[in-house]
């Protein structure tokens, strides 16, 4: 029972002392400070190139659906559609030629589209693309 005692004697002063000691202050809780430099990108694909497809006569939306292609080079993408809009390629950068072109319209062509880049996504390139129906 005395050597219970003695360890426990011993003991408990240590256990008061650790409950008695100062939390950690915020600083020392927050760890390194953040790069303020560090750029959070987001996990998202952008489309280089984003064409509005509208009738060049009522300005509205065409009743037929739109393909369209870019170029820059050898490469080369069909842009995907989606209603009125056609996008792509993603995440790619560059100078690129574009053609819309849809059932009983002319063929819309633009040359030399620029799309420049952050350090986390292209800037997507916005063109609006009137269709003249065929005569």
């Amino acid at each position: 029972m005395r050597a219970s005692f003695a360890i426990f004697a011993l003991v408990a002063p240590l256990a008061l002392f650790a409950c008695q000691s100062a939390p950690p202050t915020p600083e020392e809780n927050a760890g390194p400070s953040p790069d303020p430099e560090q750029v959070m990108c987001t996990m998202e694909a952008r489309s280089s190139i984003t064409v509005v497809v509208l009738d060049a006569a009522t300005g509205d939306s065409l009743s037929v659906t739109p393909t369209g292609t870019v170029r820059e080079g050898s490469f080369e993408e069909p842009l995907q559609g989606f209603g009125n809009r056609l996008s792509g390629p993603f995440e790619r950068e560059g100078t690129y030629d574009v053609t819309v072109t849809a059932p009983g319209y002319a063929s819309w062509d633009t040359a030399g589209v620029v799309v420049t880049a952050d350090e986390c996504h292209v800037q997507t390139v916005v063109l609006t693309a009137r269709l003249a129906p065929d005569a």
